[in-house]
């Protein structure tokens, strides 16, 4: 058996900051800070909507980023993936032979530094992410993605692995 576990705890903590420091905005000009009733009423309505629009995407960020896990089990002759967060409960399953590839898409951030994602491409077609959420270390990502593939019987697609199919497989380009 093999686990391959996500766990966005960095990216929980970024967003929790939003969620933070909004909560303060919002929080401020209704009774925190210490000359609110100095303030002009649109400056306290401009602070608390500006609050309020980052707590709702730090609330966003949090609900969009579930923890994910993909287990892969020839005893039992099944994979499954995982994801569960804020109001969000998912399992997928598939027997362990209608795993073709396990795909390592990448693609750059906003400053332009590679992150990295595992795909399961399944034999109906699809291609399904772990998980929402992009990750830095294409080196552990890869041996990740060489793993899981070794223990299904699949192919490490975009994994430092030469790629070979048979006329009867697909595996979708990197997105």
């Amino acid at each position: 058996m093999i686990e391959v576990d996500d766990t966005p705890v960095q990216f929980w903590i970024y967003a929790l900051g939003f969620v933070i420091v909004g909560a303060i905005f919002v929080a401020g000009p209704i009774a925190l800070f210490p000359d609110v009733d100095r303030m002009r009423g649109w400056l306290r309505v401009v602070i608390a909507t500006v609050g309020s629009l980052s707590v709702s995407v730090g609330t966003w960020l949090i609900i969009g980023s579930p923890r994910s896990r993909i287990i892969a089990d020839r005893s039992e002759a099944l994979v499954r993936l995982d994801r569960w967060g804020i109001g969000r409960r998912e399992r997928l399953e598939w027997p362990i032979d209608a795993l073709l590839a396990v795909q390592l898409s990448e693609r750059r951030d906003v400053d332009g530094d590679p992150v990295f994602r595992l795909s399961l491409v399944v034999r109906d077609g699809r291609t399904v992410p772990m998980s929402e959420v992009w990750h830095r270390g294409r080196e552990q990502m890869a041996r990740a993605a060489r793993e899981l593939a070794n223990m299904a019987n699949a192919r490490a697609v975009n994994a430092g692995e030469p790629i070979r199919l048979d006329a009867r497989q697909r595996v979708s380009p990197l997105v």
